[in-house]
């Protein structure tokens, strides 16, 4: 595992960000925090593992985390009890459970009362939008189980909730995007009186699943690494990202989106910066090959290894990346590296009880196709510039 400064190496940064809004707002942070209830879901992954990490140092009353991967969060337990961060006087609890369960559903229903919820579970990859199944597990997550956390657990506190979208939902491209945009719309037109806040940011680095993890994993097993060709990007580390989600789960308003803002001073960067970086770092030089099937043979006691780069030529890859759709505003509030987008209080064109039906309906039926599901979406009134080509990300190396 890379530590914070090689991935800003990597990245092509001397520096993390968003520390200077993290101290400048310290203060509000441990009053707001201390003694507080929160709830964390997803609180095993990458960026939930930084949320919680930081949080905990903040002194909560009760910290709860909530995650599908048992292995992950019984690491996640390990690491914070290791550091000792996490005060005697913390509540601290996990629980395995997967968010789309009826179980969910029960331990939202049992009564239980928080502050603070800040969920990050999500389906982020957009090959998942490839076939009907994992893009209706996407829907359900990132949309329906979202939104009904705040249905269930209103019912017995009043509580500032966060949900993270992505970058991808700022003028969609992709399904994954457009199931955001959505998730976004029904959060901030909640029925139950909850403050919803959320946060668009750029590439995790070597979070779990990235691409930039699989550099990793393939230096380690001999093998070639694979980039899309000239695709620049945004990239964040995965502490940055874990600041990012407390500034706004605990501070940001009602129905506002965090964004790095121009101040940040983040830079795009090219994949094949990215791995000339990564592969420095690690002793070697990129052997830039075009992509191909017939994977080349890697010798590690040579000075180069090799790197496919492949055509961006499959369904939903965004050929630039911006955080900031075109019907948003934004403004500056207290931050300095990071902006607001304000969301009007426009609700659905579909009900959320509808979506709900609709999707269910869909689901049990023996004739769903793709097309259904990009109409159930694109019927709320969230557009998408979707282009369906008959290529996944899956169909690569």
């Amino acid at each position: 595992m890379l530590s914070e400064q090689d991935v800003n190496i990597v990245i092509g940064r001397d520096r993390t960000l968003f520390l200077a809004d993290l101290e400048s707002q310290k203060s509000q942070l441990e009053a707001k925090l201390s003694g507080a209830n929160v709830l964390v879901i997803g609180a095993a992954g990458s960026i939930g593992g930084a949320t919680s990490k930081l949080l905990s140092q903040l002194n909560p009353g009760v910290l709860h985390l909530v995650d599908i991967n048992e292995n992950e969060l019984a690491d996640m337990v390990r690491k914070l009890r290791i550091t000792g961060s996490l005060s005697d006087k913390t509540e601290f609890r996990t629980y395995v459970i997967d968010v789309n369960s009826l179980s969910f559903n029960q331990f939202c229903a049992d009564g239980r009362t928080y502050e603070f919820v800040l969920n990050r579970s999500a389906m982020k990859h957009v090959r998942s939008e490839s076939n009907v199944y994992s893009l209706a597990r996407m829907i359900q997550t990132n949309v329906v189980a979202t939104n009904q956390v705040i249905e269930e657990l209103a019912k017995a506190s009043e509580f500032k909730y966060f949900c993270v979208s992505t970058d991808k939902a700022a003028n969609p491209v992709n399904l994954m995007g457009l199931s955001k945009l959505v998730m976004e719309n029904y959060a901030f037109a909640n029925t139950s009186g909850i403050s919803v806040s959320s946060a668009r940011f750029a590439n995790v680095a070597f979070s779990n699943g990235s691409l930039l993890q699989s550099f990793e994993r393939r230096l380690q097993e001999n093998k070639p690494l694979v980039i899309p060709k000239g695709i620049k990007r945004f990239f964040v580390s995965e502490a940055e990202a874990g600041i990012i989600c407390v500034l706004s789960g605990v501070l940001a308003p009602h129905r506002s989106i965090l964004v790095p803002s121009k101040e940040a001073d983040l830079k795009l960067i090219s994949f094949e910066t990215i791995v000339e970086n990564y592969l420095k770092l690690k002793g070697y030089e990129p052997d830039f090959v075009t992509y191909t099937t017939n994977i080349p043979f890697v010798d590690p006691t040579m000075k180069q290894w090799p790197v496919l780069v492949s055509e961006v030529d499959t369904t939903g890859e965004k050929p630039y990346e911006e955080f900031v759709g075109k019907d948003d505003h934004v403004r500056t509030g207290d931050f300095r590296d990071l902006s607001l987008i304000a969301k009007d209080s426009n609700p659905p064109s579909v009900s959320f009880a509808d979506f709900k039906d609709q999707l269910v309906g869909l689901i049990n039926s023996t004739s769903q196709s793709k097309v259904d599901y990009v109409e159930l979406l694109s019927d709320t009134g969230a557009a998408a510039e979707y282009v369906d080509v008959g290529k996944y990300l899956d169909d690569k190396i």
